[in-house]
């Protein structure tokens, strides 16, 4: 089911977006923050955030006036430092130094996503700090540092074995078409190939389905722990796992609340995906996606420059997941553990006669349905999803020949070993 929104996450959704897309407040919407802040029923955090997005971003006369005859005295005291440009607090320092648009340094930026994770640090510095990057836009030394913390703090075993797939899809699921990661990890572990998936039940801004709901709708577990997933990896039988954050890394699943109030998405959705909670003595093979232009590059080389993978496939797939689009050609980044590369994915190779629909509200009962359906051989959207999407997989990061990837994959599928290997989870 969709989120419902309150009035004040509204605004902030017409308002806090980007610099790119977002839209200005009208006067209507201005009178209607009056009568919000006269209610004062509001969450602090969400208040922090849109009042973040209207300082740092470009102003219509009406907002600026706004801004300016705005008392002190008609906010929550919490918010002051946003107008005062003073704060005792550090993390709430540096959201004033991005709020005036200046860059952190990679030492301070540390700083300031170690300071995200504690849990004395307020959620409504935290929602400042992070749509006040999120609008000046992250620079490369920033998300380094952003990047390397979160992977500093999660909880990891290393597997022995040379080769691990990471299917990283975004942490926010799909609400326009279905999840079928864990069919592809089943289908890819009973080729050979150990695979794992990670991700939680629901998060902002998107609320959609995701592996988790997949798989509780399958009645198989989501709270294995680490060591658990561990064993169903090296048991041959088996071969995938799926890892939830709350289990690898409670401090940034504890985010959650604030994360629903900020609305938007922050950094914290493009890393949290590539953090490798079981891997390889090598580092895995890394496949996630990305949706924004200005992280097609972004994501590829900060994985390249951090050097914990063994490769990294980055596609512009289906809501910022790896996953392949079936009406349309693709762009993916291969980074292959030394030179990054653009290739073009295009679903006439794998020869089919299929129309991909976006829907509206996809949930992961369907999805279950639809991914038990194509591992019995029902070659459905999800059927071809996988076969697509793991033969490109396997031919970019493997160098097997497209066809004889192809072949593996839906041989595996209508023998029924996919579908053994999925339900012995």
């Amino acid at each position: 089911m969709a989120h419902e929104w309150n009035s004040l996450e509204l605004l902030l959704k017409k308002k806090g977006i980007g610099p790119e897309g977002s839209k200005h407040l009208s006067a209507s919407d201005l009178d209607q923050l009056k009568e919000i802040l006269n209610q004062k029923t509001y969450s602090i955090t969400t208040l922090a955030t849109l009042l973040t997005a209207l300082i740092l971003l470009d102003k219509t006369i009406e907002e600026k006036n706004f801004l300016d005859g705005l008392p002190l005295s008609t906010l929550p005291e919490e918010v002051h430092f946003l107008f005062t440009q003073s704060s005792s607090n550090p993390l709430g320092q540096y959201t004033i130094q991005t709020l005036l648009k200046k860059s952190l340094t990679y030492v301070e930026a540390r700083e300031a996503m170690t300071l995200l994770l504690h849990s004395d640090t307020p959620d409504y510095i935290k929602a400042t700090f992070l749509e006040a990057q999120r609008l000046k836009r992250e620079t490369s030394d920033e998300n380094r540092a952003f990047f390397d913390v979160l992977y500093e703090n999660c909880n990891r075993l290393t597997l022995p074995l040379p080769l691990l797939i990471d299917i990283g899809d975004s942490y926010d699921g799909y609400d326009r078409h279905y999840n079928v990661s864990i069919f592809l990890a089943a289908t890819l572990a009973s080729i050979g190939y150990p695979t794992i998936v990670h991700g939680v039940k629901s998060v902002a801004p998107k609320f959609g389905h995701t592996s988790h709901g997949v798989l509780q709708a399958l009645h198989l577990s989501v709270s294995y722990s680490l060591s658990i997933c561990q064993q169903k990896i090296m048991d041959s039988s088996v071969g995938w796992a799926y890892m939830d954050q709350s289990v690898f890394f409670p401090s940034l699943y504890a985010l959650r609340a604030m994360r629903k109030e900020m609305v938007k998405r922050p950094f914290l959705a493009t890393f949290e995906k590539l953090l490798q909670p079981l891997q390889s003595t090598t580092g895995n093979i890394l496949f996630s996606g990305y949706t924004h232009p200005h992280y097609k590059q972004e994501v590829v080389q900060q994985i390249a420059r951090q050097n914990q993978a063994a490769q990294a496939l980055i596609s512009k797939g289906l809501e910022g997941s790896g996953q392949l689009p079936l009406q349309r050609t693709t762009t993916l980044m291969h980074w292959d553990g030394q030179v990054i590369s653009e290739h073009i994915c295009d679903p006439s190779v794998i020869a089919f006669s299929f129309e991909q629909k976006p829907g509206k509200y996809t949930q992961a009962t369907d999805a279950a349905i639809l991914g038990l359906d194509a591992l019995k051989g029902n070659k459905n959207e999800a059927y071809y999803s996988i076969v697509y999407t793991g033969s490109t997989l396997l031919h970019c990061s493997l160098s097997i020949p497209m066809e004889k990837a192809k072949q593996m994959v839906e041989d595996s599928i209508l023998s029924g070993k996919a579908l053994q290997h999925l339900l012995a989870f």
